[in-house]
């Protein structure tokens, strides 16, 4: 069986990493049943030729970025439904809505955790309380000036707060919408686009950022989602 070292940036209790991206190959691992260990660390690996985590070693073979880890892990030998479907069309709507999660709905978690100074603030002090001053001041300031900074080159962080959330409300209710009389959002079974949505969600419900966690918890479907997810 392979060996599954997952590197990622630390959890907090009731969530495993505080990075979407972290918590992606962590959650593939489990839905294929498979052993992993995971290493939280608080700079990324010299081996680490991106500078990003997560990372994985598996049987001592590095792999890079979230997507390719839970590529890596769904070939490996296990009885579980692939995460990447062979179906040509139910592997494209997987593609399609794993790169959606990651490259725009990230961006509405952003805003949520960073912009709002209620929500940093709980963020701040959950991530960063327990370390020694003034690391616990001063790594959460730069982490959200520079948030807020790709937050705005992006483009979102150009829209109105107002106008940010709405955009978020529609999103979450054409995710509900999507879910209706079914379990996942491509085909029968989990795949690598339900841990890529759960994954960005799962930020906002348990931090209960304001607005984003009334906006999901008003969608029947998506929470129901959301709690099978939880189970995993």
């Amino acid at each position: 069986m392979a060996k599954i070292i997952i590197y990622s940036w630390p959890g907090v209790e009731g969530l495993a990493s505080m990075s979407p991206f972290s918590l992606k190959p962590i959650i593939a691992a489990k839905a294929k049943g498979l052993p992993f260990d995971v290493e939280y660390v608080r700079r990324v690996p010299t081996w680490v030729t991106t500078g990003k985590l997560p990372a994985a070693m598996i049987d001592n073979n590095p792999v890079l970025d979230s997507t390719n880890i839970m590529k890596a892990i769904d070939i490996l030998p296990s009885e579980k439904p692939a995460l990447y479907p062979t179906d040509p069309a139910l592997k494209a709507d997987v593609v399609l809505l794993e790169d959606w999660a990651d490259e725009s709905l990230f961006w509405y978690m952003v805003g949520l955790r960073f912009n709002n100074q209620n929500n940093f603030m709980a963020f701040s002090q959950e991530a960063f309380g327990k370390l020694k001053w003034p690391w616990r001041g001063l790594i959460p300031k730069i982490m959200r000036k520079t948030a807020l900074s790709r937050l705005k080159a992006q483009g979102l962080g150009c829209l109105s707060e107002r106008d940010r959330d709405m955009n978020f409300k529609d999103l979450c209710h054409a995710l509900d919408q999507r879910l209706s009389g079914r379990s996942y959002f491509v085909g029968s079974h989990l795949t690598a686009a339900d841990i890529a949505v759960y994954a960005q969600l799962k930020q906002i419900t348990h931090g209960k950022f304001t607005p984003g966690y009334s906006i999901i918890t008003e969608c029947n479907n998506l929470m129901a989602f959301m709690e099978r997810m939880d189970q995993i």
